[in-house]
């Protein structure tokens, strides 16, 4: 099939992107990735990619429409917008009065988002000690290192950063993502520009994010829920993390997605630490000072911390981490909310996908927090109250209209 091949020759390019950045040759590198963006069988796979997360398998289209897949990514560009208004979904926060904005892209800006992280992704690297994407190893790898360095940490600072997406600076995002500036306006900034915000009530028209978001002024924020906001955030979190690390050998730094821990080997060292951390971050993201000094805690390594919504202590010369009951109770309460309102959607591709949607939350929470053995009591309470999809070969009076 070509779409099969077109997916072996994307990673036949990424692997030299990937050497090619290795070798250290920066003016040959903008060249390979400017040919990447430009390649018909990256953007095939890219576009392929992209509806294939839309809309579900491939292999369910019949052989008219597969031909047709090579036809429309060729007529895709990384170079130019797409056109069409993103729409932003809120999701509501953990302290139950905000929201946080998922963007969701039509496919074909979707698809450009994707060729465009990919040549992110083959050509740069995360610091060392960033574990969110599977890439740097995620959770399991950041245990393992928190387990490695608490023996000989004298004091932990922990921090999150305040809406992390919607503050970064885009400068710092033009600075750490190695493509083209017209790349990143036509496909990370021009989009986001036209993004159409759905009220908190759910109910209504879409509204100009000014009237429901909290928006972002023009020299800040990226969109949550873009192919590219991810990386994009990973790399400038890294400059925060090289910048904490340079204090001293008796510094250790690492993050989990906008959460960023310190271990101090030195107890003298944690005012010079807090005032590297709170500088780098504003120089990186659109914070107030007086805020981020709040949200940074710290504490004496023999003493319970929480970070990424676990309590971790030292104790015995072992690492041992508990979920916190708040946040579980949370998850489950919200678990059920959504089994409810997939039982009450007659449309099978609607119920449907809130039911996959639903499958891949609850399977993502327990590999997230494999090893809890209350949270496997409560995954295996809520799995069977998930409802049974819809078959398509049996259409509700609801497909029909």
């Amino acid at each position: 099939m070509y779409i099969a091949t077109c997916a072996s020759r994307d990673r036949m390019m990424r692997r030299a992107l990937t050497a090619l950045a290795g070798a250290g040759k920066a003016g040959k590198l903008r060249r390979a990735v400017r040919r990447y963006l430009a390649s018909s069988s990256a953007r095939t796979h890219a576009f392929a990619r992209a509806f294939r997360r839309k809309h579900g398998p491939l292999s369910k289209l019949p052989d008219k429409d597969l031909i047709a897949i090579p036809l429309i990514a060729a007529s895709t560009s990384a170079w130019r917008y797409s056109g069409g208004n993103p729409v932003a979904i809120p999701r509501p926060k953990r302290d139950g009065t905000s929201y946080r904005y998922i963007v969701q892209a039509n496919v074909f800006q979707f698809a450009e988002e994707l060729l465009a992280a990919a040549a992110v992704n083959a050509v740069s690297t995360p610091y060392a000690t960033q574990f969110m994407s599977p890439r740097t190893g995620g959770r399991p790898k950041f245990e393992q290192w928190l387990g490695e360095n608490m023996p000989t940490a004298a004091r932990v600072v922990t921090i999150d950063i305040p809406r992390c997406f919607a503050t970064i600076r885009h400068s710092s995002v033009a600075d750490a993502l190695p493509l083209p500036g017209k790349v990143m306006n036509e496909v990370f900034f021009k989009p986001r520009a036209r993004t159409k915000y759905l009220k908190p009530a759910l109910i209504g028209p879409l509204e100009n994010k000014a009237h429901h978001a909290q928006a972002s002024s023009s020299i800040c924020g990226i969109a949550e829920g873009s192919a590219l906001s991810s990386v994009a955030a990973e790399l400038v979190l890294a400059n925060v993390l090289r910048d904490v690390a340079a204090v001293g050998d008796a510094v250790r730094v690492a993050s989990h997605g906008d959460n960023l821990i310190v271990l101090l080997a030195d107890a003298t060292s944690e005012g010079l630490v807090r005032q590297v951390l709170n500088a780098s971050i504003c120089l990186h993201f659109e914070a107030n000072p007086d805020e981020l000094a709040g949200r940074i805690s710290s504490g004496p390594a023999s003493q319970p911390f929480y970070f990424c919504g676990r309590w971790h202590r030292w104790s015995e010369g072992k690492l041992r981490i508990k979920i916190d009951p708040a946040r579980k109770d949370e998850f489950v309460l919200r678990t059920h909310i959504a089994i409810e309102e997939a039982r009450a959607l007659n449309v099978a591709a609607a119920r449907n996908k809130r039911v996959q949607r639903l499958r891949r939350s609850v399977l993502g929470w327990l590999h997230q927090y494999e090893g809890s053995a209350d949270l496997l009591v409560e995954i295996l309470d809520l799995w069977p109250l998930i409802p049974a999809e819809i078959s398509t070969d049996k259409a509700t009076e609801g497909d029909m209209k």
